[in-house]
Order: C-alpha cells, then sequence, then structure tokens
C-alpha cells in the first residue's frame, strides 16, 4: 500500500482550488490504494479535503485510509466522510 506523506503539501491545508491540486498530483504520483498520512500537517479545511476525499474516495471503493490525523484535522475528515458517503478508516501508524 502507498503512504503519501500529506506535510509534503503544507501544514495547513486549506482552499478548495488548492484541495484539487492536492487530489491531481496524488492520482499522477501514486499507486493505488493509498494511505494518507497527515503527520505534521496542523489544520486542514472542509473545502479542501472534500475536494481530496471525493477524488481519492471513489478510487477505492469510497474507502479512504488515514494515519496520525490530530483532532482538529481528524474531525475535518470525519464530516467531509460523512457528507460525501466515504468510509474513513483511521489508523495510528507511526512513519
Amino acid at each position: 500500500m502507498n503512504i503519501v506523506q500529506m506535510i509534503k503539501f503544507g501544514r495547513t491545508l486549506t482552499d478548495r482550488e488548492y484541495g484539487k491540486k492536492v487530489a491531481a498530483t496524488i492520482i499522477q504520483d501514486a499507486t493505488f490504494p493509498v494511505i494518507l498520512d497527515f503527520k505534521g500537517v496542523i489544520t486542514l479545511g472542509s473545502s479542501c479535503g472534500d475536494e481530496i476525499l471525493n477524488v481519492l474516495g471513489p478510487r477505492q471503493n469510497s474507502q479512504v485510509q488515514i494515519t496520525n490525523a490530530n483532532e482538529p484535522v481528524r474531525s475535518c475528515l470525519e464530516k467531509v466522510a460523512e457528507d460525501s458517503k466515504i468510509k474513513i478508516d483511521f489508523r495510528n501508524i507511526q512513519s
């Protein structure tokens, strides 16, 4: 399974347009399925998270694995996943 280090996109991930760019980069560079590793990411905006999950989810049977998400990032992802009908699997892998 391919682990995508989300910190390479920044410590604060916000903005819908940036989310589209992040999702496009992941699709271009990754081998699916992927795990999104949020270690070092402080915040995630809902519009950015929405763009990322709604692009990756369908490529992974509407499931996305997440690791090392702090509470604000986790809360945002949970809300986006609920609205998008995507299942989130949170893991505590230390990388």
